[in-house]
């Protein structure tokens, strides 16, 4: 028995160390090709980025050094490990520029840490390939000092990881077919978890909610990191700033950011990113802007991901993934039509529709969906309504999850007071009121409040809507629960209390 005890702390310790080989390839579904960059890597210049706002950004990291693992960050040392960088040839092509096209369907990339940053550096320092890409352009055209914190973010904790040689995990984006997946009438609801954000209160379900955190920095593993993504992945500010939540996320994500170095374009949802991890500290969501960074001295996630656990089998080759996934998709604007939404969020979430070489990492880190107000943000869809629809698409992915991995996928909702795209509308999923901005023009019950902060606390001690529809469908079926949503409402609640009274 004490020596199993041994065993099973010993490959966690091995889970948590960074994986250490000098060579990987670049693996990809698509064709891979090779181009130039416009400059040599010894012209670049650490000190003169493309971003210009780099200034203040460096003075800040100088007058207040980060601490990673116990130890300041030196900027110098992390600009000494760039310059380094880039002279190497991590794709073992001569230091040429992979092309492959991420954001095409029903694919996948798997890149390096090492490459990674090797590319991200190098656009970083002013340079870009001769063909031209998406993250070179954005940094080159951006001067907000988020985007310099988070690539110097990125550096400053691969650098302390990986030295000078390893290649370090695997990012894996994957692409899928874009349709929607199955919906089995007679599966179960999912299981669902509730957290009240600002006073870090569980309001049912197992969900860890201790002090002000949203699924947008739990940390929770096996955790999908909902993007309520637009029409593309980074929104309006082309990978520049903290505008929203989508905006903001690529920033504090900045490997995703760095994917559309293989694009010509901003990526595209839907699209799920195994690997990716949170590398900035941030507080919440529950205000504006979106995603406010922590200040200079404490602005390194030292809680960062670091369990090694995840592979991805390639040839008959594992490549080691951290146990960290990011999924982007959008809603349809101004859609009610419920089956069309459930459609949209089972299309970037079901295991059915990535490419089969993907499955056994989705089994391995897909266990539950992290969200807030999906549909309900910036695009000012019912927070009630959405939530229905967004757990009958998360009930349709568990079943799929359950057949296909052995393992059912649950949906961790986060509720919002003020949430930073579209401030205390989602507390109408507490207590029912209006969304303020969209008053005259959304379809409300007549004599209905408008929402303010205050109405989230309707939520607290097991209280509320939100509480009562939960009790009432958590043990229902897909189909007896969508029957029910055949007209859009926005207090959509109404219609299952409805219900429920008369299956009463």
């Amino acid at each position: 028995f004490c020596n199993m005890l041994a065993f099973v702390a010993f490959s966690a310790a091995l889970a948590a160390l960074p994986p250490c080989q000098p060579t990987a390839s670049l693996q990809s579904s698509h064709p891979i090709t090779w181009v130039a960059w416009n400059r040599a890597a010894s012209s670049l210049n650490p000190d003169a980025p493309a971003n210009s706002a780099y200034a203040d950004v460096y003075a800040a990291w100088r007058q207040s050094p980060p601490v990673f693992q116990g130890q300041q960050v030196a900027l110098d040392d992390v600009l000494s490990w760039i310059t380094a960088l880039v002279q190497q040839d991590p794709f073992g092509q001569g230091a040429q520029a992979p092309r492959v096209e991420v954001d095409a369907l029903n694919g996948y990339v798997a890149v390096t840490q090492r490459q990674l940053a090797w590319v991200a550096a190098r656009c970083f320092m002013g340079d870009d390939t001769s063909d031209g890409n998406e993250l070179c352009t954005a940094i080159q055209k951006c001067s907000d000092a988020a985007q310099v914190h988070a690539l110097l973010s990125l550096f400053a904790v691969l650098r302390a990881e990986l030295g000078d040689t390893c290649q370090g995990a695997y990012v894996v984006a994957a692409k899928p077919s874009n349709v929607a997946g199955t919906v089995e009438d007679s599966a179960p609801m999912a299981d669902v978890s509730a957290c009240l954000v600002q006073d870090g209160e569980v309001l049912f379900g197992d969900l860890p909610c201790s002090g002000p955190v949203d699924f947008m920095q739990s940390n929770e593993q096996r955790q999908v990191v909902m993007d309520i993504a637009g029409a593309n992945i980074g929104g309006g500010a082309q990978l520049c700033n903290l505008a929203s939540q989508d905006e903001s996320l690529m920033q504090f994500y900045p490997e995703v950011m760095a994917l559309s170095f293989f694009s010509a374009s901003m990526l595209h949802p839907p699209m799920m990113v195994f690997g990716a991890r949170r590398y900035m500290n941030k507080y919440v969501g529950n205000g504006v802007p979106c995603g406010t960074i922590s200040a200079t001295a404490s602005i390194l996630n030292e809680q960062v991901i670091q369990d090694y656990s995840g592979a991805f089998n390639v040839g008959g080759t594992s490549l080691p993934v951290l146990n960290g996934v990011f999924v982007a998709q959008q809603s349809l604007l101004n859609s009610d039509d419920i089956d069309a939404q459930i459609g949209m969020w089972t299309a970037a979430l079901s295991p059915e529709v990535y490419p089969a070489e993907i499955l056994p990492l989705y089994c391995d880190l897909v266990h539950s969906i992290g969200t807030g107000p999906w549909g309900a943000g910036a695009w000012h869809g019912s927070s009630q309504w959405f939530f229905l629809a967004t757990w009958l698409g998360t009930s349709a992915v568990s079943a799929q999850a359950q057949a296909k991995c052995g393992h059912p996928v649950a949906m961790d909702y986060y509720v919002y007071n003020m949430f930073c795209e579209n401030p205390v509308a989602q507390c109408s999923v507490c207590q029912y009121c209006m969304d303020p901005s969209m008053a005259t023009r959304r379809r409300t019950p007549a004599g209905a409040s408008t929402c303010s902060a205050s109405s989230c606390d309707s939520c607290k001690g097991g209280q509320g809507r939100l509480n009562e529809v939960w009790n009432s469908l958590k043990s229902q079926t897909i189909q007896g629960v969508r029957s029910q949503q055949n007209v859009y409402q926005d207090n959509a609640f109404d219609q299952i209390s409805d219900w429920v009274d008369v299956l009463m």
